[in-house]
């Protein structure tokens, strides 16, 4: 192992996100650094590719880590669940959904052109803000069964990342998961980096509340101070 690929283990071993998955994740060396392996969630498989960009001279790393499926599942349940999801969400009324096999070429104006292959989702298309982006992304990751998601969609007009948009989008995912929508959660989001403060009811909660932030694309760390209040 070269002097690069063990300064990655390292820290790898030393990130609590990643500490119980570190064993699984591999660090191959070719024309650039790649992480492969599979990893138990989504935050071990965000903050590995980040610890691993960090410690590298250059800040190149691929990403050839997989989500270990909680249920494994076959493509066609996938899709039919990610286009279900997908086509009932309100955000994307409008909005042209199908597979990609379905739309042979891309048409005008917004859509979103999704496709599974081996458990990994790709999402193609055009859409109108980068929220629209972020939230096909976290709909992708809720989809049970899935190991990647793909997001090639673009953004038309173009708009610029920022904390204050990526904040609202995680103020919107929480609004949209059942688990989260009736609880006090407030997130301060600061060079990418998610502060969670606030209550809810139980740690499973508190727990659900950090993957749903891993499953916005652009969050570099999440510090979960939620408190939890039992219900009656």
């Amino acid at each position: 192992m070269s002097d690069v690929s063990s300064k990655i283990k390292a820290a790898l071993e030393r990130e609590p996100e990643v500490k119980s998955d570190v064993d699984e994740i591999n660090v191959v060396e070719n024309d650039v650094i790649r992480l492969q392996g599979v990893v138990t969630t989504l935050g071990a498989k965000r903050r590995a590719l980040r610890v691993a960009m960090e410690t590298t001279e250059h800040g190149l790393v691929a990403d050839g880590l997989r989500l270990r499926p909680q249920q494994q599942r076959g493509d066609d349940q996938i899709a039919a669940t990610l286009d279900q999801a997908l086509r009932g969400e309100v955000e994307f009324q409008g909005i042209t959904i199908d597979t990609a096999d379905a739309l042979a070429e891309e048409p005008d104006g917004q859509c979103i052109m999704y496709s599974v292959d081996d458990g990994v989702v790709r999402l193609d298309g055009v859409v109108e803000s980068l929220s629209h982006r972020r939230l096909a992304e976290v709909l992708a990751w809720w989809t049970p069964g899935i190991t990647e998601v793909d997001n090639r969609l673009r953004v038309k007009p173009a708009q610029e990342e920022n904390d204050g948009e990526l904040a609202e989008a995680l103020e919107m995912v929480f609004s949209k998961d059942p688990a989260l929508r009736n609880h006090e959660i407030n997130a301060l989001v600061r060079d990418r980096q998610v502060h969670l403060g606030g209550r809810v009811a139980s740690e499973a909660q508190k727990q659900r509340a950090s993957a749903d932030c891993w499953c916005l694309p652009g969050v570099h760390e999440v510090r979960n101070e939620l408190q939890v209040f039992p219900t009656a």
